[in-house]
């Protein structure tokens, strides 16, 4: 697997040697599974099944088990994924926040992720 990096901020960046940073292997797939996980269900015009419904199962109703089942069913699917481990999710003050464990053919990866809620009404 091969994909240019990214920041924290989702901006592509140049390495020390001025060059776009290109990631390969585990680090590729660590990241494009935590960019799955960025994308919210229906915003990909071609696929509107692809990312996770956050809006509807952490902040609009909490539904965790639905939840747990979309990031799964997406983690699950990726490229080159061959389990995923564990899956874990909490929510408390406006803030959800999970911890996946998973198994590619690269090893193994951990991708965790801290979900606050946007908008108005935090919870």
């Amino acid at each position: 697997m091969r994909t240019i990096g990214v920041n924290a901020n989702n901006d592509i960046y140049r390495g020390p040697d001025g060059n776009l940073v290109v990631l390969t292997g585990l680090d590729a797939y660590g990241q494009g599974v935590a960019q799955a996980m960025r994308t919210q269900r229906n915003s990909v015009p071609l696929d509107l099944q692809y990312g996770v419904d956050t809006l509807s199962y952490i902040w609009n109703a909490y539904k965790p088990a639905q939840f747990i089942a979309q990031a799964r069913a997406l983690l699950g699917s990726y490229p080159d994924t061959v389990a995923v481990q564990s899956f874990d999710l909490e929510r408390l003050d406006g803030v959800a926040s999970y911890t996946s464990n998973l198994e590619s053919i690269y090893g193994a990866t951990v991708v965790s992720a801290t979900l606050a809620q946007s908008g108005a009404n935090p919870l």
